[in-house]
């Protein structure tokens, strides 16, 4: 779903995404299974996830860039129904990066206004259909700096970086 607008028809993505919906339901039979295997893919640029090393003839999968998965997240939001424990379940464990990111977009004057507003409207989407104490808890790790540290470089790639440099000018 996250090699870009063109390269999967429009029905397919809406068919992937119900899938998912689907098996991460509370009922679902499959749920941990699925779990642990589609968050980690989802949530790999916004948190340190810990890969397991590949076994045999297992290939390394490749790993997304912060934008394709935020692409994959609204692809996922839009084609679902919004339920509280879906978005929860998926937008919650990455709330505080997704913030962060946005303040580092905020920071930059040459950025893609597309994907400035894709995060805003994740966050607010999420903010609206969870629980209010979910988006405290959120808001109160976003205070402590779970959020991480995000850069943007010149070709517009965005990296977590151990923390955050300042453009300090010392005044003479």
């Amino acid at each position: 779903m996250a090699d870009g607008p063109d390269a999967t028809p429009p029905a397919y993505r809406r068919v992937a995404a119900f899938s998912i919906s689907r098996l991460l339901a509370e009922g679902s039979k499959n749920r941990e299974e699925t779990l642990s295997i589609l968050l980690p893919r989802i949530h790999q640029p916004f948190l340190k996830v810990a890969e397991v090393p590949p076994q045999g003839g297992v290939r390394e999968p490749k790993q997304f860039d912060t934008a394709d998965c935020v692409s994959t997240l609204q692809t996922i939001l839009i084609n679902t129904d919004p339920s509280p424990a879906l978005l929860s379940t998926i937008f919650t464990p990455i709330a505080s990066a997704l913030y962060a990111i946005l303040g580092c977009l905020d920071s930059k004057k040459t950025v893609d206004p597309a994907l400035k507003e894709t995060i805003k409207g994740l966050l607010g989407t999420w903010s609206r259909i969870v629980s209010a104490q979910e988006v405290e808890e959120v808001c109160w790790s976003i205070i402590e700096g779970e959020g991480g540290y995000w850069n943007m470089n010149i070709a517009g790639e965005i990296t977590q970086t151990e923390r955050y440099f300042f453009d300090y000018v010392p005044f003479i």
